[in-house]
């Protein structure tokens, strides 16, 4: 039976649909050789037809944590990134990242100052298999860098690094740029503010720096009983 061209052009469109499905949402795993306490940069790119349209997803994960090696440990990070591309800016790059046992996640960076690609590097660790899919169906398997990423036109030498950059959350939300809360925030753990590094603080409110309030009110339970009528003050000569 002779096929319609209607017919004919149905089945190619379905096929460009379940080879872009399958280039999007698929994952396909990549190896970032090297060695396990160094981290390599990996680059990521943003096809340009699809840069133009705006913001890029992607995700890297290893959810078995015994891939390579027993108890290697596991990782799930989903990265939303706009690059720069040489000055057109509104770029930023956003993760979250999740890490049991060690962390594999040491960086990142727009690598387009320069101009010239649309890539963001990340620099993971070395010795190990990952995952990777992304939205942007024109988004090729990411490329691992072992001897360091040159930026195109004159841009600096991206080196390997032997550890994860401070301030970095390795196990939660990253944001590239300024939060604005315009509802009640609610932080059930602690908050710590100006903190070099990620640690853990003992109390709601760690600020490592200078605070300034235009006033402060302080609820006690107990603190104001030195100002009772009926406190008895220990003289002077007893407290020198």
């Amino acid at each position: 039976m002779k096929k319609s061209p209607l017919y004919l052009l149905t089945i190619i469109l379905v096929c460009l649909f379940l080879n872009s499905y399958s280039q999007s949402t698929i994952p396909q795993s990549f190896f970032v050789p090297g060695n396990l306490n160094t981290y390599y940069p990996v680059a990521f790119s943003e096809n340009y037809d699809d840069w133009k349209a705006g913001a890029t997803e992607f995700e890297i994960s290893r959810s078995d944590v015994h891939i390579d090696a027993s108890w290697k440990g596991s990782v799930i990070a989903k990265f939303r990134v706009h690059t720069s591309d040489y000055g057109n800016r509104s770029n930023f790059i956003d993760a979250d990242i999740r890490s049991f046992i060690d962390p594999f996640v040491a960086d990142w960076i727009d690598a387009t100052n320069t101009g010239g690609n649309q890539i963001v590097l990340v620099w993971l660790k070395g010795n190990t298999t990952y995952n990777f899919r992304s939205t942007n169906s024109r988004m090729q398997l990411p490329t691992a860098y072992i001897n360091g990423f040159q930026e195109p036109n004159g841009g600096p030498l991206r080196l390997p690094v032997a550890k994860v950059r401070d301030g970095l959350n390795s196990n939660g939300l990253n944001l590239g740029g300024d939060v604005t809360v315009c509802g009640t925030g609610v932080f059930q753990g602690n908050l710590l503010v100006g903190k070099s590094t990620q640690i853990n603080s003992a109390y709601k409110l760690d600020v490592a720096g200078t605070v300034r309030a235009n006033e402060v009110v302080v609820n006690s339970t107990g603190a104001d009983f030195v100002f009772q009528p009926d406190y008895k003050l220990r003289p002077l000569a007893e407290v020198d």
